[in-house]
């Protein structure tokens, strides 16, 4: 005889967990929130939850797609007012690995709460949190996830650069209409434009990479002392 087990995932819209029970595997995420399993009855079983580790986004190929997209990711960060300027609060510095056992006589819901560890004042990291319920015993582990502080930055550097890059060819084309009609005031007015944005998002980015640093030294000053 067969039972069916609902997992029940409450966590931010940006994580993703691998659920497997006895071979079978479901991907959970903001989309799928809720992962089904057939079981036996009166039979233990190991429940494995998991998170990938984040990989890096400056691989050729994605650096390419987006030099090659740069002008229209542009237009949509201004369309959407998608700076990203708070994208350290993005940053995901801990995966989740969790394993506990289960036994069921009839139908089974299980509701997982998942709080990842968040940045708060003077760069201090809160701890994570996971919780089931029904209470069962549990094996978690939270894994530091390096990786993603790079990641965040880098989208954040990204984003600015690409808005940067609209105005840039914007101001460009104002620019060689002004010097069609012989416009100086307008074509000196346009050139300092298009400076101010070519140095703004390497402004923006040592700026940022000052507080990558710092949230980085801190999460591994926390790690240090646990």
């Amino acid at each position: 005889m067969l039972c069916n087990v609902h997992i029940h995932m409450n966590a931010s819209s940006d994580e993703r967990f691998d659920v497997t029970i006895h071979h079978q595997s479901k991907t959970m995420d903001d989309t799928e929130k809720v992962a089904s399993f057939q079981i036996e009855k009166n039979k233990s079983y190991e429940v494995c939850i998991k998170q990938p580790l984040a990989k890096s986004n400056l691989k050729p190929h994605l650096i390419l797609l987006y030099v090659l997209t740069c002008v229209v990711q542009g237009v949509l960060n201004i369309i959407f007012l998608n700076s990203d300027s708070d994208w350290y609060k993005n940053i995901r510095p801990y995966c989740l690995k969790a394993k506990f056992s289960i036994c069921c006589e009839k139908d089974m819901d299980i509701h997982i709460t998942y709080t990842n560890a968040q940045c708060g004042k003077f760069n201090i990291w809160s701890a994570p949190c996971f919780t089931i319920d029904p209470p069962v015993p549990a094996e978690v582990q939270f894994i530091p996830n390096l990786q993603d502080f790079k990641n965040q930055y880098f989208n954040y550097v990204k984003k600015i650069c690409s808005i940067a890059m609209v105005g840039i060819i914007l101001f460009s084309l104002l620019f060689f209409a002004g010097l069609k009609i012989e416009n100086l005031a307008a074509t000196v007015i346009l050139l300092i434009l298009i400076a101010a944005l070519l140095m703004l998002p390497i402004w923006l980015a040592k700026k940022e990479y000052k507080r990558l640093k710092k949230l980085y030294q801190s999460f591994l000053k926390q790690q240090s002392e646990v």
